[in-house]
Formats: C-alpha cells, sequence, structure tokens
C-alpha cells in the first residue's frame, strides 16, 4: 500500500543568540504554492531555519527571483508581526497565497569557546575566505491567504478486487490555478499518525469525458505542471473508509455510494 513518507529528521537544537535576519527589500512582493511542514536536520536547509521544525512555501523553482530558493521544494516561510510562527500549521497542504519580503538571511559565526553542532565552514575558492553558513534567509510573511478553487468533486468510487481492501477514486477539479501535491489528498485514521494516513496510487489523469488517458502517474511525476487547469483525475487508494471524508487542500471531501467501474476507465490495478 502507499502512505505519506514522513522523512526522519534530526538535529541539535542552538542555545546561542543569532543575529536578526536583513531584509532583501521593504516592498511587499506575491508568492503562490502550498504550505508543507519539515522536520529538524542536520542539513544546511533545516540549519538556516533555525534547528527545529519550519514550514516552505513549495512552488517551482522558476517561479522564484534568482538566488531566493531556500529549500529544495521552495523557499523556508519566517514569521512577522502579523503572521506568527504557529499560525503556519493552519494552511498545511493548502494552496495560499502570501505577501512579504524576501530576506537574505546572514553568515552565522559562533563564539570562540562554543561546542555546539553546526554545519562546518567551507573555503571559497577564489577569495581564500572562510564561509560560514547561512542562517535566517528565507520570505518573511506579513499575509497569508488561502486560495479557494472553484471546486473539487468525487465522480465515483469503485470497489476493486485485489488481495488488500482498494478502491478507484474519479474527481474532478475546475479552475486549479496552480499545480497541487496529490499526496494531500488524504483520509484520517483513528489511532494513527499521519504519516500513516494513505494517499492516493497509480494516479492518472483522464481527458474531460473520462473516456482517454492524457498522463500516468509517472509522466506527472516528470511534468507536475499537468496538474493545472480543468482536471479528471483517477487513483487506487487502500483501505478506504466510505463513512469518512477524503482530507484535500480544497477541504473535506464527501464520499459517495460505491458503484461499479465504468467500462470507459481500461486502467488496471497493479499490486504496490
Amino acid at each position: 500500500m502507499k502512505s505519506i513518507t514522513a522523512v526522519l529528521l534530526v538535529a541539535v537544537a542552538c542555545g546561542c543568540q543569532r543575529n536578526p535576519p536583513v531584509a532583501h527589500t521593504t516592498a511587499l512582493e506575491t508568492l503562490t504554492g502550498v504550505v508543507i511542514r519539515k522536520d529538524w536536520s542536520k542539513s544546511l536547509e533545516s540549519w538556516n531555519a533555525g534547528g527545529s521544525e519550519y514550514y516552505v512555501l513549495k512552488i517551482e523553482g522558476s517561479a522564484l527571483p534568482p538566488g531566493t530558493q531556500t529549500a529544495k521544494e521552495g523557499v523556508t516561510l519566517l514569521p512577522s508581526d502579523t503572521v506568527p510562527f504557529e499560525h503556519f500549521t493552519n494552511f498545511v497542504g493548502r494552496l495560499v497565497t502570501c505577501r512579504g519580503q524576501f530576506v537574505a538571511g546572514e553568515p552565522y559565526i559562533p563564539p570562540e569557546d562554543s561546542v555546539e553542532q553546526m554545519p562546518l565552514p567551507s573555503e571559497n575558492l577564489i577569495t581564500g575566505k572562510t564561509e560560514y553558513p547561512i542562517v535566517g534567509a528565507g520570505f518573511k510573511v506579513h499575509v497569508i491567504e488561502p486560495v479557494e478553487r472553484k471546486t473539487m468533486k468525487v465522480i465515483g468510487i469503485y470497489p476493486i478486487k485485489a488481495s488488500e481492501p482498494v478502491h478507484m477514486i474519479e474527481m474532478s477539479t475546475e479552475d486549479s490555478i496552480t499545480l497541487f501535491d496529490l499526496s494531500s489528498i488524504t483520509q484520517e485514521v483513528s489511532g494513527q499518525p499521519k504519516e500513516n494516513w494513505q494517499v492516493p496510487y497509480m494516479e492518472h489523469i483522464l481527458n474531460q469525458d473520462g473516456t482517454e488517458i492524457l498522463a500516468n502517474d509517472l509522466e506527472i511525476m516528470a511534468k507536475p505542471e499537468l496538474l493545472q487547469g480543468n482536471l479528471r483525475l483517477v487513483f487506487f487508494f487502500h483501505y478506504l473508509d466510505l463513512q469518512k471524508p477524503l482530507i484535500s487542500p480544497w477541504g473535506k471531501i464527501i464520499l459517495p455510494d460505491e458503484t461499479e467501474k465504468p467500462e470507459r476507465i481500461k486502467i488496471q490495478y497493479e499490486e504496490p
């Protein structure tokens, strides 16, 4: 079965005072993307974020100004007086628009007697000078608002014969103005942490009348920009509870009764 994979990240928190970051500009800029939460790690990315859990706005790198990408998926979100750090958790997995400022951060030079663990400094091959890891770079958020897509609806729920409980789910979205992460579609499992909840498996994009396959899961992975506009999707979902809603970037989605899979859908289930 396919479930959300949690990345195990470990880091040593720093108890030293760090200098405040410096903003690139006082003008507010606007970014749109999906908020994701990330845990501690001993990576430069996590060190820059402050040595604890942090939030990232997941967007295409080409949508960011040169030199502003601070995370693998996009840019680190920094709190402000108007948007406190704990507010970001309300938007995890959701498409949002953020207004704020890019912050350059600055090198962190530890005290001489410091025993803290931190990324090693490197030597600039051109200047020969020692360069310390940057801390505090990202996007300081002054306003964050969810982007409401017009609608997302389930067209059908189709039971599949397999060695474990599995259904095919067919759904549609309208006016999806930017790409979204299919793994953000899930269903709560009582007594289980979120990383153990189920997510879509073997995703396919169909044409608008649902008779032809436009892209399979590998093609979607290679071209995530396909997840935009008016979409018709099918995917398999293990251990679906028909009495519970799906959780998605659009909110909770009530499931209809299951029916037989239509003949027009030729996709065959493959065991994980």
